[in-house]
């Protein structure tokens, strides 16, 4: 089996390749990262693609067919999508488009991309939010998350694409870094070991769906696994915290040789769903996946990462 991971050097795709590697797949991981700053698994090929053409797809690290593709990759988060949203349709879209025309003629068996369980819903009409809910992105994020559904769809039809479409929650966990402008639990775990403010937006913050990386990772194996090609899937808890809540678990799980920093409240933004949580009925039904790592324990073991790891180091290693 061999599997084509883009994006399998980042936060999430690391813990992927290490997954994927331990079931005998014969992996190459494809990203922009310099190899110095990361590990992953013995046997798993690297094909470093910065400064390279047609995004890559030129590069001898991707000759020869795929039984399997993750699609990991994109370079935007909600908030910086809404300072530039023409950066995040062309640093974006173009990409996946082009990924879907590599697909098309090399990818054998499943095609399986992350898109967004926040954002593409935008505000719940209904908790917990099914996949059936209607997609009202308020972020130029959230549109072009949907943009490359709707991308993938119409390749899936035309040309037979095997593909599947996860939707996760707020994935957090070992390995991400904090004040990236993405990932709140990160960079409130950052906050307490910098002693920077907390920053919480209107009175107790948003309500999210809290999925560790782990069950994230889980649920791209069980998607290329089980998965039903031209379905989309929830991937997150069913459960959900605001920012407040999150907090106050933080505190209560904290070291004695640290205290919680100052907290400074901010108006709600205008692209922040108020209110996400997934119903993953779906992904559990056909596959038989679901979250099984609990909220405070996965607090923890970020805490600890980030205490080993953080103190201003640049990226993971």
């Amino acid at each position: 089996m061999r599997t084509l991971i883009m994006g399998g050097a980042g936060f999430v795709g690391r813990r992927v390749a290490h997954l994927l590697s331990r079931t005998g797949r014969n992996i190459c991981v494809v990203d922009v990262r310099p190899s110095h700053v990361f590990c992953l698994p013995a046997g798993v090929a690297y094909c470093n693609v910065a400064g390279a053409g047609d995004y890559g797809f030129g590069s001898p690290g991707l000759c020869g067919d795929f039984d399997e593709i993750v699609d990991l990759v994109y370079t935007s988060v909600p908030q910086t999508s809404y300072e530039d949203p023409v950066k995040d349709i062309c640093e974006n879209l173009p990409r996946f488009v082009r990924l879907l025309q590599f697909a098309a003629e090399r990818c054998k068996s499943r095609f399986v991309f992350l898109s967004s369980g926040g954002t593409v819903y935008g505000q719940a009409k209904f908790l917990p939010i099914t996949e059936d809910h209607p997609l009202e992105p308020l972020s130029p994020y959230g549109i072009t998350k949907l943009s490359t559904e709707k991308y993938a769809a119409m390749y899936g039809l035309q040309r037979g694409i095997p593909i599947i479409c996860l939707r996760p929650a707020n994935v957090y966990g070992e390995g991400q870094m904090p004040f990236r402008g993405q990932g709140f639990v990160a960079t409130a775990i950052g906050a307490v070991l910098t002693g920077r403010p907390i920053t919480i937006f209107g009175p107790s913050g948003s309500v999210r769906d809290y999925i560790h990386v782990e069950d994230a990772a889980r649920a791209v194996l069980a998607a290329l696994e089980k998965g039903v090609p031209g379905t989309a899937y929830n991937v997150g808890t069913g459960c959900g915290l605001n920012n407040a809540q999150v907090l106050t678990l933080l505190e209560k799980n904290l070291p004695t040789a640290y205290s919680m920093p100052p907290i400074q409240y901010l108006p709600e933004r205008m692209f922040d769903v108020r209110e996400n949580i997934l119903d993953c009925t779906r992904l559990r039904s056909d596959t038989g996946w679901k979250a099984g790592i609990p909220f405070e324990e996965g607090l923890k073991l970020s805490f600890s990462w980030l205490e080993r790891n953080f103190y201003g180091k640049s990226e993971v290693r």
